[in-house]
């Protein structure tokens, strides 16, 4: 849950959910078709490192994480950057890194570079590189 302006993010417990009478399935469906709009009007700019592509997912929304299990984002990015599994960073609010687990040679370039916006940002995420595939995310060792 957040404020008009996604300038506070609170999570939503079961208290909550019980106050306005809402089930965890149907909050999980509201909150999908959210990001699901969400994501229709990000954009997925591509830049060229050393001959891997890299994918950064734009939009002015603070649930840029939220995007990142859903099946059409994966879908997108495999015709930019090809099939298979993703790595992802988050560094902050404003910015999402993505590009596929074979460029795993720039993985040293980009933990420099996620841990410069992280500690540069006013509104951290965080610092892990993270390995998504078949819906779900995994710490990248």
């Amino acid at each position: 849950h957040t404020d008009l302006l996604e300038q506070r993010i609170a999570w939503v417990g079961k208290v909550w959910l019980d106050r306005w009478a809402v089930s965890e399935e149907d909050a999980w469906d509201w909150a999908t078709g959210t990001m699901r709009e969400l994501l229709k009007r990000a954009e997925i700019q591509v830049v060229d490192v050393d001959g891997h592509p890299v994918a950064m997912l734009v939009t002015p929304s603070c649930f840029k994480a939220g995007m990142l299990l859903l099946p059409e984002l994966q879908e997108r990015l495999s015709t930019v950057l090809g099939p298979g599994r993703l790595l992802v960073a988050v560094p902050c609010w404003d910015v999402a890194y993505l590009l596929n687990e074979r460029s795993s040679v720039l993985v040293q370039d980009l933990r420099r570079v996620v841990g410069r916006d992280f500690a540069a940002a006013t509104r951290p995420v965080s610092t892990q590189i993270l390995r998504l595939g078949a819906g779900k995310l995994e710490s990248l060792s």
